[in-house]
């Protein structure tokens, strides 16, 4: 590689001959930036086992460009900030999806409570990270928060002493019937 690069081959035909991103960049012959410009994509640099996450940053790949390459939102949340990564396209169910991206990480991110409820979590998993007017503003109902807030809450947040009553009426003469 060295010697094709000392007699003027540059990383467009570098790539038609077959090299890679890594066998390029290799005792830094050509610069990442470089082998992007050249035409190599984040899923080739994906693809080269010995191309890390952080040479994909460097060379300038987008977070969209990341996503669209298969990256995992977790693998990009030490080098992207957390709002990037969303507003890269990646979704608050891509975001529940990865194991070590939690309920927080989610919020700052940025996603809203309502985001987080159609991603599948529940009053339980986001009352330490949103307000309960944020809960209550996403639609989750009397019965799903029931169990995590009090009733004067409850009522202040905005629900009904009408439809309190009933749900708790309801809810008695169900466990009675038991």
């Amino acid at each position: 590689v060295q010697e094709l690069h000392d007699i003027g081959v540059n990383v467009s035909q570098m790539k038609l001959l077959g090299y890679t991103p890594s066998e390029l960049y290799t005792n830094t012959i050509y610069t990442l930036t470089e082998i992007k410009a050249g035409g190599y994509t984040a899923t080739e640099f994906k693809n080269d086992a010995n191309m890390t996450v952080q040479n994909s940053h460097d060379a300038g790949f987008t977070v969209a460009e990341m996503r669209a390459a298969s990256y995992s939102a977790s693998e990009l949340k030490n080098i992207y900030e957390l709002t990037e990564i969303r507003l890269g396209g990646y979704t608050a169910g891509q975001f529940l999806a990865n194991s070590d991206l939690d309920v927080e990480d989610s919020h700052d991110a940025g996603f809203t409570a309502a985001e987080m409820k159609t991603a599948g979590h529940t009053v339980g998993e986001l009352k330490n990270s949103y307000t309960i007017d944020e809960i209550y503003d996403a639609s989750f109902s009397f019965a799903e928060m029931q169990p995590h807030y009090t009733l004067n809450q409850l009522k202040v947040v905005g629900f009904s002493a009408q439809t309190m009553s009933c749900l708790l009426y309801t809810s008695d003469a169900a466990d009675d019937l038991l």
